[in-house]
């Protein structure tokens, strides 16, 4: 069906799915755009499927428990800051990376306040602490590694 339709049409398609397999049939078949439900956290070969394809994501948030005392704000922050920083490290263009606009509004959340939380999780990366001799070093970077050359 995605086939005869990107055949048909200039339109961008889109599908939703959180299964890199179902992801990479429907690429390959013609479709754009992954509308992954679970925002790249149920499959750990979804980004790379978006990626080897060159489509974009639409990163949406999700839960599956909800609880009174959780900071929505916060829990969105960094779950998008997360899911973004996934998808760039796997190759995802940062601009075919969307945060789904619907669910930020539903919670009040104007998308500035989400991309500036991205930007600043990309500037430093936690690191580890190693020990060399008696002492020991804590690692911490700015961006993301490309190589080890």
């Amino acid at each position: 069906m995605i086939e005869r339709l990107a055949q048909n049409t200039k339109v961008p398609i889109s599908i939703d799915t959180s299964k890199a397999v179902v992801a990479k049939a429907a690429l390959k078949a013609g479709a754009h755009i992954v509308n992954d439900i679970w925002g790249l956290s149920h499959d750990a070969g979804m980004e790379a499927a978006i990626a080897e394809a060159g489509a974009a994501v639409i990163i949406m948030h999700n839960r599956e428990q909800l609880d009174g005392t959780l900071d929505i704000f916060a829990d969105m922050k960094r779950f998008f800051a997360d899911a973004a920083g996934k998808a760039v490290s796997a190759g995802v263009g940062s601009d075919q990376i969307v945060l789904d606009p619907e669910r930020l509004r539903a919670y009040g959340i104007p998308q500035g306040l989400v991309v500036k939380a991205i930007q600043n999780a990309n500037r430093e990366s936690g690191g580890s602490v190693i020990e060399l001799g008696e002492a020991e070093y804590m690692v911490r970077t700015r961006g993301y590694l490309q190589s080890l050359d």
